[in-house]
């Protein structure tokens, strides 16, 4: 949120500066809303320049270094203000954030103004959020990736900072060593944006101090938990803690804990209450957030494994969050390692809520519960045990439990789970597969809440006929399905599934959200149109029971899933079926003289074995039963 950095990095020559600095995820349970931590402008300030060193104030050594540098200020660390001036921004941030939401688009403070951004170390994050909210904003981001600009290597970092000076109205820099930030603001004639260093990380914690007050109301008086390493965030929570009072723990393993000098300053501050410990059990009971980072940073990767196994009881899960209480939300500033740092399922976006204690319900999926399908590891990890445990996955029904590749369909895997509203069901798909407690834990709570998506839309179907009784299909089963898709080089332009429809009622698909092949057939031109990957997006298409049901008012939908790229897809499959053994019929209101009936009685077993038997899948099957079919 350069929020933080924004507002008061401004002067008469430069107005404020505003935008989203690298977000976080915010999770309140499992269900998953997305919200975006959004920036501030505030109005322009006298200017002095303040270092984020203990000295705070100073002024530049000579005019020729910094020339013009004394009316102006960096945003290097938070506690280099005042708790008036951060409140300030905090509230300037809530306001242009609704601002922009409201799709108000003349609010320009940067119009004119060029901002250049340094990346020694890259960020997803950190260059979408800056560059889309200085342009949002008015503004020209400009990018200097490493091999753009390499401070003290190939150029000296204060001949970096004249030449950009003269060029921009604003510098934001990522960089590796704090030295780096600090020459640069030395030397630099224009304000200075702390975009991340090896020291801190201030406009990460402005963004999740924005949320915080979003979504718990204050920051003031609540208790943040930071499980993990003691590194960069963690010294910027410690300067948050010095302006605003909370009560902030580090729990960290020893030999990892944060800066002393840091935590003294904090502590000396006298606003907050402060502790670091090693037992992360103890630190979370009645914690507001408990919030994680990788264990690994960019630049520590040579010592992954040893951190892994120093970190080992430090990661956050679901059993820790209940430790928390009932009201606890869990942060994450992302990039999240799963099955790492946290084995909370989380979606990943600017900022996100996960209630922890809460279950799935109807209302939860109907409401945003998701899957987390963005990162596919607990697909691949199923799909990656051995073929004899794969094959336990056994058929309740004609082809509802694994199918490995076949002859018709080569590239396609599909592992199955049938009546996914039985909780025994899930439980004993989940023993097939040797799942593990997480795993379990995911597949009930999502198998519940997808059902009851699925029978509240069907509900929902009826009732816009205006038909009486609408529990028509509230008794039907419900089959899941993960599928994967070996594409490869040599699959590109192959169907991955052959054309077919869906024999249910409805099918509710979670597509991968990076992959596409996904297409779907104009029944009267035969042209195939791509349905491409949209995130956050459930795809809903209806199948030939609903044909069935509605004698023919609904349209099946044909589709296949063709090879677009050489990598591997993942999607997630859920199908309202229809009545088992007694047979489907036409609501009254949908037969006259105009509408004579179409299709005789019917179950889902029976038209699931006729097309089996025929092997008939795109929905030639529905011409067998019809009654004309039947002369």
């Amino acid at each position: 949120m350069a929020a933080a950095m924004a507002s008061h990095v401004s002067t008469a020559r430069s107005p404020a500066l505003s935008f989203s600095s690298s977000s976080s995820s915010f999770f309140p349970g499992t269900t998953l809303r997305r919200f975006s931590a959004v920036s501030l402008p505030s109005p322009a300030l006298p200017r002095l320049r303040v270092s984020c060193q203990a000295s705070s104030v100073t002024s530049p050594s000579s005019t020729s270094d910094a020339k013009g540098k004394s009316d102006l200020k960096d945003f290097l660390a938070i506690d280099d203000f005042d708790t008036a001036t951060i409140k300030k921004i905090l509230d300037k941030a809530s306001e242009v954030k609704a601002l922009l939401k409201s799709g108000e688009r003349n609010y320009l403070p940067f119009k004119g103004k060029s901002m250049s951004m340094i990346f020694a170390k890259p960020s997803m994050r950190t260059r979408v959020s800056f560059e889309t909210g200085f342009f949002l904003l008015g503004g020209h981001a400009l990018y200097l990736g490493p091999n753009d600009i390499q401070m003290g290597k190939r150029e000296e970092t204060r001949d970096v900072a004249r030449v950009l000076s003269r060029y921009n109205d604003i510098i934001m820099a990522r960089v590796f060593a704090h030295q780096d930030i600090l020459d640069l603001a030395n030397y630099s004639s224009v304000p200075v944006v702390n975009g991340l260093t090896d020291h801190n990380h201030p406009c990460q914690i402005m963004a999740d101090a924005l949320t915080m007050i979003e979504h718990i109301g204050q920051v003031e008086g609540t208790k943040v938990v930071y499980v993990g390493d003691g590194n960069n965030m963690v010294h910027s929570w410690l300067e948050l803690a010095s302006v605003i009072p909370f009560h902030f723990v580090c729990a960290c393993p020893k030999g990892y804990e944060p800066d002393k000098e840091r935590v003294s300053k904090a502590k000396q501050a006298g606003l907050s209450k402060i502790e670091i410990t090693n037992d992360p059990k103890e630190a979370v009971i009645g914690a507001d957030v408990v919030y994680s980072d990788v264990w690994a940073s960019m630049g520590q990767k040579d010592e992954a494994e040893a951190r892994r196994k120093a970190f080992q009881g430090f990661q956050v899960d679901e059993a820790l969050m209940k430790l928390a209480g009932p009201k606890a939300y869990f942060m994450h500033c992302l990039p999240a390692e799963r099955g790492v740092e946290t084995m909370i399922v989380l979606k990943v976006g600017i900022t996100t809520i996960f209630p922890p204690t809460k279950k799935s319900s109807e209302k939860d999926l109907n409401g945003g519960t998701w899957w987390d399908h963005s990162d596919d590891r607990f697909e691949r990890d199923l799909f990656e045990r051995p073929y004899e445990v794969k094959m336990r996955n056994t058929h309740v029904l004609p082809e509802s439990g694994y199918m490995a590749p076949s002859k018709i369909n080569p590239y396609y895997e599909t592992l199955g789970l049938y009546d996914i509203v039985s909780p025994q069901a899930v439980n004993t798909f989940c023993d097939q597969l040797d799942a593990s407690s997480n795993q379990r834990e995911t597949m009930l709570e999502y198998a519940k809440a997808i059902d009851g998506l699925a029978k509240d839309l069907a509900r929902r179907l009826v009732e816009s006929y205006g038909l009486v009784e609408t529990d028509y299909f509230s008794g039907c089963p419900s089959l899941f399905r993960i599928n994967k898709y070996h594409f490869k080089p040599e699959t590109v332009g192959k169907p991955g599934v052959q054309l077919h429809t869906d024999t249910g009622f409805l099918t509710i698909l979670q597509d991968d959200e990076n992959v596409g092949g996904l297409e779907v057939m104009d029944n009267s031109s035969g042209t195939f149109f791509p349905i491409n990957p949209l995130p956050n997006t459930l795809a809903i298409n209806l199948g030939d029971s609903a044909t069935i049901w509605s004698n023919g008012r609904l349209c099946n939908v044909k589709h296949r899933v063709q090879c677009k790229e050489a990598t591997t897809r993942i999607s997630i499959a859920s199908f309202l079926l229809g009545p088992m053994d007694t047979d489907l019929e036409v609501p009254s209101a949908f037969v006259d003289v105009e509408h004579p009936r179409l299709y005789k009685p019917i179950s889902y077993k029976g038209l699931r074995q006729l097309r089996i038997t025929m092997k008939l899948h795109d929905g030639e099957a529905l011409k067998l039963i019809t009654h004309e079919g039947l002369k």
